[in-house]
């Protein structure tokens, strides 16, 4: 029986490497990927900032003590003539507005700022100058020493400290669980295609009365799944070959490091599974498709299961210990990346994890039969998919 597996995974694997495009797009996946989103970051390291002016005048009676360069990336030059030369001479400086400071400012906080091109640039920085002086003015204005005007404003630092273990390892655990939640999602909607049209192929070519005369439909698609599942494991390695150096030289994460973090194993193998599961998923759904045509008007619908998880992940975040997260934690087609959001927070009892494993190894076993059951009765029924109802009766029978 385990050669006869083993003989199907060969093919299906070989098949497949065969395939140039298969190969292309294991190697241009992460690379495109790399490049549009880290692009923008390599050329703003070339980037100089925009240089920003305004012209201001003091028209109340507190005193400034600004100079040119107070603010970074923006020069703030005082006028001192009148009112009406001061908009003409902002503007044939090219400066990129002016405002007026007075006396009913520090009384209510409102000021306008002209601008002579109204553009999104933030101005929070000169907001935030404007802030201070204006506080610094409400507490002078109470007889507040300098040293009591520091105290008051003096901001809280929390702190926060673990009694159990180092922050830095739950952080490692995050990018750890990042990068393999991460990549067992965007594998499965990648590959997803290649298995929900795997078995399709067989039952178009008619194929499978040829290979079904000589093993069953069980090894048929456990052999498949296998096979599938060591493409998706030479897709992840080539990924985090290419990805890891580039994305280390992009972005400046030290994502090597991840894979020296002692949750590894467990995250590891939770992302394996959850990979199991929904190539036996896809394969089986795929087996009750008549032809191509069917799989792609179905795949915008399916492929929404792998995105079930991002639906619950905020609550399991808010509240990692609660009856939701353990709920969706045994859930199979959530029970994967719940289960490694989990453990990198560090919320998840070993109890948890040993019904979690077990519920993701029945799962795949039993959507592997139920495949090879729904292939086997599929194949004599000729030019239609089966509808939900007649699947269910496919697996009474």
């Amino acid at each position: 029986m385990l050669r006869k597996i083993f003989k199907i995974t060969s093919w299906e694997v070989m098949r497949n490497l065969r395939n140039k495009q298969f190969i292309a797009g294991i190697f241009l996946t992460p690379i495109l990927i790399l490049i549009f989103g880290g692009l923008p970051n390599f050329i703003q390291r070339f980037d100089t900032p925009v240089e920003r002016s305004f012209y201001y005048q003091n028209q109340s009676e507190v005193q400034l003590d600004w100079s040119e360069d107070i603010l970074e990336n923006i020069s703030l030059i005082q006028h001192q003539n009148s009112q009406e030369d001061l908009q003409v001479e902002a503007e044939a400086a090219g400066a990129d507005g002016y405002f007026i400071i007075d006396q009913e400012f520090f009384e209510t906080g409102n000021i306008n700022l002209n601008l002579f091109s109204l553009t999104a640039t933030d101005h929070g920085d000169l907001n935030n100058l404007l802030t201070e002086e204006l506080q610094n003015y409400k507490m002078a204005t109470h007889d507040l020493s300098e040293e009591v005007i520091q105290e008051v404003t003096m901001p809280a630092n929390l702190q926060v400290l673990s009694l159990e273990e180092d922050e830095t390892a739950m952080g490692s655990r995050v990018i750890t669980a990042v990068i393999f939640g991460g990549g067992l999602f965007f594998l499965l909607i990648t590959s997803g295609s290649m298995l929900l049209q795997s078995a399709l192929q067989e039952k178009k070519e008619k194929m499978s009365e040829i290979i079904l005369s000589s093993i069953t439909s069980e090894q048929l698609m456990a052999g498949k799944i296998i096979g599938h599942f060591i493409l998706g494991m030479i897709q992840i390695g080539v990924w985090f070959g290419v990805g890891i150096p580039l994305a280390d030289y992009f972005f400046d994460l030290p994502l090597l490091d991840a894979f020296f973090n002692p949750a590894l194993p467990l995250i590891a193998i939770f992302a394996l599974l959850g990979y199991l599961v929904f190539a036996a998923l896809f394969v089986g759904i795929g087996a009750t498709m008549e032809d191509l045509q069917s799989a792609t008007n179905a795949q915008s619908m399916i492929f929404m299961l792998p995105v079930l998880p991002l639906l619950v992940i905020g609550p399991v975040f808010n509240n990692p210990g609660g009856m939701l997260s353990r709920i969706v934690t045994y859930f199979p087609l959530t029970a994967p990346v719940i289960s490694i959001v989990r453990i990198a927070i560090g919320e998840i009892t070993n109890l948890e994890i040993a019904i979690t494993l077990a519920i993701l190894l029945v799962t795949t076993i039993l959507f592997t039969l139920a495949a090879a059951k729904i292939f086997r009765i599929g194949m004599l029924m000729y030019g239609k998919s089966a509808s939900f109802k007649e699947m269910i009766r496919w697996l009474r029978y």
